[in-house]
């Protein structure tokens, strides 16, 4: 997100959201399997399954709420490169 106005925010914000869709992976990997899966362990999973899907999903809400959001240089060409 080069030359993104609010990536300071944004990084705080992304931690944050990383952080509890991790839990989650771990609570859920704990269902499935019926027995506690540890943080090494949902973090990896959550890396090798989850986390391209999770980075752009939480781009694309975080810059719809950004305060920046329309001068957003970043944001203006990422639509384009969608075809938006």
């Amino acid at each position: 997100m080069s030359g993104c106005q609010n990536f300071s925010a944004f990084l705080t914000a992304e931690r944050d959201s990383l952080r509890g869709a991790i839990a989650a992976n771990r609570c859920l990997l704990s269902r499935q399997i019926g027995k506690e899966v540890g943080s090494e362990e949902a973090k990896q999973d959550f890396v090798d399954h989850l986390l391209s899907a999770f980075a752009l999903q939480f781009r694309r809400s975080y810059c719809q709420t950004c305060p920046s959001a329309a001068r957003c240089v970043v944001r203006y060409n990422d639509e384009q490169s969608q075809g938006h």
